[in-house]
């Protein structure tokens, strides 16, 4: 419904036809969808979540053969069929750091793939004391994101996979992470230090740094990287706050971006955060209704819960943050409904838990 209304309060740059023409279609869709979703998980239980887990990790290790073998049959296959090229399959030959080539598992983007895998292990740091599997499997299940996460060749999704366990570990254990972070120290320093002396581990070792130091221009030469940092992102801020400027209240209409193609905002680089996609097409209003209907989201799945825990609040801010932070980093990458799925998901295998208690 906010879009519909933030559509009255756009430019005249896009048709207003178009606009409406985009935003049913996207209604359409959504609604579909969420319909789709509700039926699913309403008739979902904890013993199902385990599918989910299976699945998952069998995708996991798909991406993960993909980037041994740099060939992604599953998707190029998709791509001849549907668009008639497979304009990303370059990144399966793209050297960073250490990783010779990135993976994108079962997606069309390797950002895709690594912003999906954030949000995949968080929900399991959510359910993974509530289903009943193997030890090893759950610890399986981590490696297998990890090692997804970092196949991907996404620093963001390294940064956000590292806040979540952090946010996670702080909240859950308190001043053990101190401890524990005090321990890693002792031992990282020294094998650190040993190992730097293979020019392989160096990469990955100057990589991992302009992943730790991600605002350190330096860092990124070192590493030999040439994707987007600090400085570049300052500057596509920048760029989106003088497109917007056109019309700062409600921007330059919905699905802009689309309407006037790639050529209009070359700067922009695929608009890589929610906000600067946002402030382009809807302007401040529209930012500020996405955050706020994202935070009523929030409360939304904490309210309809019927344990209200410390520990179930403390596993919504990690999901959500966790997300939040992938969407401003690298923007929605193909992920909002998997996203709004693992949300209904949640709630109702965290309720039929609480009745049956």
């Amino acid at each position: 419904m906010s879009t519909f209304v933030l559509i009255l309060f756009s430019s005249d740059l896009v048709p207003f036809s178009y606009q409406m023409g985009a935003f049913i279609k996207t209604a359409s869709s959504e609604l579909i969808l969420f319909i789709v979703f509700s039926s699913v998980a309403k008739n979902i239980d904890v013993d199902d979540l385990k599918l989910v887990v299976w699945v998952a990790l069998l995708a996991g290790f798909y991406g993960i053969l993909v980037y041994i073998i740099k060939v992604n049959p599953y998707v190029h296959l998709a791509n001849m069929l549907y668009v008639g090229e497979d304009r990303f399959e370059f990144f399966l030959e793209e050297a960073r750091g250490g990783l010779m080539g990135r993976s994108s598992g079962t997606l069309h983007h390797p950002l895709a793939w690594g912003q999906l895998w954030n949000l995949l292990i968080a929900f399991f740091l959510i359910i993974k004391t509530k289903i009943n599997m193997k030890p090893w499997v759950k610890n399986l299940f981590l490696i297998i994101g990890f090692c997804n996460v970092y196949f991907s060749g996404s620093r963001t999704a390294l940064i956000v996979l590292a806040v979540v366990f952090l946010i996670a570990f702080y909240l859950q254990n308190g001043k053990k992470i101190v401890v524990y972070f005090a321990l890693a120290l002792l031992i990282f320093v020294p094998v650190n230090g040993v190992l730097k002396e293979n020019s392989e581990y160096d990469k990955i070792s100057r990589y991992m740094e302009s992943v730790v130091f991600f605002w350190d221009q330096s860092a990124y030469q070192k590493a030999d990287i040439n994707g987007s940092n600090a400085d570049m992102r300052a500057d596509q801020l920048t760029l989106s706050v003088e497109i917007a400027g056109q019309n700062p209240i409600g921007g330059l209409g919905f699905n802009s971006v689309q309407y006037f193609g790639s050529e209009k905002f070359t700067g922009m680089m695929g608009f890589e955060s929610i906000v600067f996609k946002k402030l382009v097409e809807q302007g401040l209003l529209g930012l500020l209704c996405f955050f706020f209907s994202y935070y009523l989201l929030f409360r939304y799945s904490n309210r309809k819960s019927l344990c209200r825990s410390k520990e179930k609040l403390v596993q919504s801010v990690v999901f959500f943050c966790a997300y939040m932070l992938s969407l401003l980093f690298t923007g929605v990458q193909g992920t909002w409904e998997v996203f709004l799925l693992l949300v209904m998901f949640s709630s109702k295998t965290e309720n039929s838990l609480c009745k049956n208690r």
